[in-house]
């Protein structure tokens, strides 16, 4: 006749086989942890060099840096990089009789994310909503757009740079996505496209918003510091 406990024990044994095979695979650390950045090959305190979309960057060690990985980490590469920016501090010429206006030393921020394309990867503002207002800042070279809801989300107060002003790398106007206006306290969102690899976000107090080209050239000469283009 035949055992049956038999199979019980090779039922038995599969899922003891299973949760052991399982204990002694490598588990990935949580994000923003030295074992993280370890498994980047990042070291707390010292230079980092992380390769994002193909592009090698370079971050010097007194840089606060946060890498992020969606899948398998490998080392000395990462889905993009944050950047924190504490000392940058950008001059009130010319919209120092602002009410409100800060520009003491406060944040900015910047994303290098890989992201393939050949534009800015934004549409013309005015094209994006209705609005409840469009009108031209001419002191500050931006056109701003005020959404009817403004509930505090990011875009409820946009601008984009008029005719003349600066724009991105890609010959595209600059644009950015607000919380509130450059009167009160939020956060706005830039960005441009380095190349056919690299978007670079950037966020930063709406109060800079008069300073926008300090801020944004700022941006783009950090990057430039930082990249370090791979020799073919």
């Amino acid at each position: 006749m035949p055992n049956s406990a038999t199979p019980m024990r090779v039922i038995a044994l599969f899922l003891l086989t299973g949760m052991l095979l399982l204990g002694c695979k490598e588990q990935r650390p949580s994000e923003n942890t030295p074992a993280y950045m370890s498994a980047h090959g990042v070291i707390a305190g010292q230079p980092a060099q992380l390769k994002v979309g193909g592009e090698m960057f370079h971050i010097p060690a007194d840089v606060h840096l946060q890498m992020f990985t969606s899948g398998d980490i490998v080392k000395g590469q990462a889905d993009y990089l944050s950047i924190r920016l504490n000392r940058f501090a950008p001059s009130p010429t010319g919209a120092a009789s602002i009410p409100g206006a800060s520009y003491g030393e406060l944040w900015l921020r910047i994303e290098i994310r890989q992201s393939p394309g050949t534009r800015d990867g934004r549409e013309k503002l005015e094209k994006k909503r209705p609005w409840s207002s469009i009108r031209d800042i001419p002191e500050f070279q931006l056109k701003e757009y005020r959404d009817k809801r403004s509930v505090g989300v990011w875009g409820d107060f946009s601008y984009e740079s008029l005719a003349g002003a600066p724009k991105t790398l890609m010959n595209e106007p600059i644009q950015f996505m607000c919380t509130n206006t450059y009167l009160n306290h939020g956060e706005c969102w830039g960005g441009y496209r380095l190349n056919s690899e690299i978007l670079v976000w950037y966020f930063f107090p709406t109060e800079w918003l008069p300073v926008w080209q300090q801020v944004h050239q700022h941006v783009v000469s950090t990057v430039e510091r930082y990249h370090q283009p791979i020799q073919s």
